[in-house]
Parts: C-alpha cells; structure tokens; sequence
C-alpha cells in the first residue's frame, strides 16, 4: 500500500486523511491519533543502556499505557565504541534502530535522512519512507498489516533517528 505523510497527517493515496501526529513541531513528546483512537509516542533514557545503543530508546505506548511499539537504536557498524573507541572529535553515529512490534523484531535503518527502511529478520523489506524533495511530503510504501497508526509510529521513530546525530546547542 502506497501512502503519503504531509505536514502531520498521514493520507492514503494523495487526498483521504487516515491518521494524525499531534505535537508535530516541537517537543519529543507526540500523539497519534486514528478516529477515536489515541496513541503517544516519545523517546526516553532507557533504564539500562547497553554499549550497543545511545542510551535512549523510543517507545508507543496505547490509551491504557500498554506498550504497542518499540525501538533502541544503534550505533553504526564499525563505530560501537566498546570496539572501537569514542573518537576525539565527534560522538559515534546513529543509523539503525532495533524495533519490536507485535512480538517481532525489525531493523529500522536510516539510509540517509531522506530514506528510510524497516526490515524484517529474513532482511525483507516491510516498510520503506522516502522523502519527495522538492514536492514535498514523504511517500510510505508498506504492506496490508500495518495499520495507520503503526506506520505514523514508525515515521515519528525514523525523525527521532535522525535526531540521534544532530548536535546538542545549549
């Protein structure tokens, strides 16, 4: 199924509205909301950090606080800092995310900061979020067992991926 992200809102084809991220421009805290259905969605330290990930993790949690969704991520191949050492002029980054869904594991890749790939275990892809450039928006192709709040999830979790390698201002 073919689906396009626009300004917070998910569409399936180019016009019918099927899902909403709230607390789209700011903040790490957001909302998805599906008819009458709501769900939140934010990053958090995780309560034990592994050498495999930063130290957070991102999680989709339902109306009664039952966890749907969620993913750590990852360092880069080749720069876990357990083997190869923290370098001196930046911190490791961030590409892959491990992501837990419906009691199966995915990998959620960052192929560049406009493509996206969630792969299942076989290496399959099952979801792939690809930004439009100049047209603007991003085009979401998946299969028919995702609904739409499941892929605003995994959109919400690719921007906080991406966010992984930004640099902190104070």
């Amino acid at each position: 199924m073919e689906y396009l992200m626009k300004g917070g809102v998910l569409y399936r084809g180019e016009k019918e509205p099927v899902c909403r991220i709230g607390g789209w421009l700011c903040g790490s805290r957001h909302t998805i909301s599906q008819g009458t259905a709501e769900y939140q969605v934010w990053a958090q330290p995780l309560e034990h950090p592994e050498e495999r990930c930063s130290g957070r993790e991102y999680c989709l949690r339902g109306k009664k606080g039952q966890q749907l969704m969620r993913a750590v991520p990852c360092y880069r191949r080749g720069q876990e800092p357990a083997q190869a050492g923290w370098p001196l002029n930046r911190t490791p980054e961030v590409d892959r995310a491990e992501l837990t869904w419906q009691k199966k594991t995915y990998s959620l890749e960052m192929v560049s900061c406009e493509n996206y790939l969630m792969k299942n275990r076989q290496g399959e892809v099952a979801l792939c979020v690809l930004h439009r450039g100049i047209a603007g928006g991003w085009r979401i192709e998946c299969g028919p067992e995702f609904e739409p709040w499941a892929i605003c999830a995994v959109f919400v979790f690719c921007r906080y991926l991406e966010q992984e390698n930004q640099m902190v201002v104070v």
